[in-house]
């Protein structure tokens, strides 16, 4: 099984993970308090993502935007800093 790097990849394999605790729950009543906890974790951890999702979308138009300007006036001044 190969290591996952990336916070998708990640949470992936704890969803899967979170999949198969639970269709097997019936047989690991010992574990229910842990297993409610785990699961209230990863619901944390997809809201945290959808959040880092929309902030992104979010700042893409003004990226674009500034990659459009960069080719139109390749020779523009883009750093007002010292002004």
């Amino acid at each position: 099984m190969n290591r996952e790097s990336t916070y998708a990849g990640k949470l992936g394999q704890l969803v899967r993970f979170h999949a198969a605790l639970a269709a097997n729950a019936s047989e690991l009543t010992y574990l229910e308090g842990a297993l409610s906890r785990f699961e209230e974790l990863v619901n944390e951890a997809q809201e945290v993502g959808r959040h880092q999702l929309v902030r992104a979308a979010a700042s893409l138009p003004c990226a674009l935007r500034a990659s459009r300007r960069r080719r139109r006036f390749p020779g523009a001044i883009t750093d007002f800093s010292g002004l």
